[in-house]
């Protein structure tokens, strides 16, 4: 399957989403999310996980990126509907 292909970009923004939400309110950064990817054998740029994020980010996902550089992430927990729908995408 191809890394553009829209299930490949679906089931890549599934997976930065359950790795910010897993994190327990600390910033994880690209560079961790690009290796926890790279482990589930999703291969893409660090660049394509900042953008993702900020797209996120802006279609309203309860998602706070941050502008540091290295750029990283958080997700607001207070938000437990997306992580009960992150964490049933995952399991399957």
């Amino acid at each position: 399957m191809s890394a553009k292909s829209p299930v490949s970009i679906l089931k890549r923004l599934v997976e930065i989403l359950h790795i910010v939400s897993q994190s327990t309110g600390r910033r994880v950064g690209t560079q961790e999310i690009l290796q926890k990817l790279q482990e589930k054998n999703i291969h893409v740029s660090q660049r394509t996980i900042q953008r993702n994020l900020r797209m996120m980010q802006e279609v309203g996902f309860p998602i706070d990126v941050d502008k540091h550089s290295p750029m990283g992430a958080k997700i607001d927990k207070n938000n437990k509907w997306l992580a009960q729908i992150l964490q049933q995408a995952t399991e399957q």
